[in-house]
């Protein structure tokens, strides 16, 4: 007999998968699950620390691209929990323990050994997914994935969809799966499995357009370093990087990382400016619409320009393309001025 936590719902958003990664979804779907509605809050809020926060959000030794999951649950009044398994009987059984429950359970693996991905039997990618049910007697278990099967060894962003399928998995897939981990790198989800529950607050409001929009004039005026742009700061990173290792700036690098970064900041703008249209009207956001538009251009155009210096090796510092990324920035500024004059306005 199957049991399954009929709570998690599908989902369709018009956040592509990899605009906030596919570690986001999953968190996000689990916490609408106990609180509907809170699907998008929480993608929301999530490009907004990934976007404008990451550089004060963390403490000096955390892993802000982890860290932010939980960080964001708990701003809205959950609790993440990482559990430790030693063993794939002890990892079974915490999963199996958890359902009973009607706790889903967040699973981090390899995509290398995800049957239904593009990675099948390709490459190493570290993932996450939702498990929601299981079979005991069967040994199945009932998988909750916005990952696609896909030919190409890279998936292409604009093809990634935000829809959420549906997988059936074994239980020894699922532990390969799982297991997998111990071929990447990255330790911080090794041997472990993740839940959500509510922090103890009995009542977890969905915030209102005002609050929403509050948040990003919060996020904008935290830090006054120009580094505070994450798009600036990978971009730094970047630099340092490659002078470093000198390995050359291959197209991968181009269109799997950075544009997954500039389509984040792009789509939380889009997020913003809606918000603007409910609390303003859209006669209102007239001036926040064109500001978005000429932000996201001009990010796009720092991204080409910073390409071409790079791989022509004339970059020492992000610094060196200021003028190119001054009015952009200032562009984002006259933004968070046009929405607090409107919200004092009110």
């Amino acid at each position: 007999m199957w049991i399954t936590n009929e709570s998690i719902r599908l989902h369709t958003d018009n956040w592509p998968v990899l605009e906030v990664d596919c570690f986001t979804k999953p968190h996000a779907l689990i916490i609408d699950s106990m609180v509907p509605g809170l699907y998008d809050t929480y993608l929301y809020y999530v490009g907004l620390i990934k976007s404008y926060g990451f550089t004060h959000e963390f403490k000096e030794g955390e892993d802000w691209s982890f860290e932010v999951y939980p960080h964001a649950a708990g701003k809205l009044g959950f609790s993440c929990y990482f559990h430790n398994c030693d063993t794939p009987e002890e990892f079974r059984r915490l999963i199996s323990e958890k359902l009973d429950r009607g706790i889903p359970v967040l699973i981090p693996g390899n995509l290398r050994f995800l049957y239904y991905t593009w990675a099948f039997k390709k490459t190493d990618a570290m993932h996450l997914f939702l498990v929601k049910g299981y079979e005991k007697d069967l040994d199945l278990f009932s998988i909750q994935d916005n990952m696609h099967i896909m030919s190409r060894a890279i998936p292409n962003v604009a093809d990634e969809s935000g829809v959420f399928n549906n997988f059936i998995m074994s239980g020894k897939d699922l532990v390969d799966v799982w297991q997998g981990l111990d071929n990447i790198s990255s330790t911080y989800y090794l041997g472990k499995v993740i839940t959500i529950e509510k922090s103890g607050v009995k009542n977890i409001e969905i915030p209102t357009p005002e609050q929403k929009l509050h948040w990003f004039i919060d996020q904008q005026g935290l830090n006054n370093s120009i580094l505070r742009y994450r798009e600036l700061s990978i971009l730094q990173f970047a630099i340092r990087y490659f002078k470093e290792t000198g390995e050359p700036v291959d197209g991968r690098e181009r269109n799997f990382r950075f544009n997954i970064i500039f389509a984040c900041k792009k789509a939380v703008l889009e997020m913003v400016l809606e918000l603007f249209r409910q609390m303003a009207g859209n006669e209102s956001a007239v001036e926040a619409l064109v500001l978005v538009k000429q932000i996201v251009a001009g990010w796009e155009r720092l991204k080409q320009i910073f390409y071409l210096n790079l791989m022509r090796n004339t970059l020492t510092d992000i610094s060196d393309l200021k003028k190119i990324y001054d009015p952009v920035v200032e562009n984002e500024k006259l933004l968070i001025q046009t929405i607090i004059q409107k919200m004092d306005n009110k």
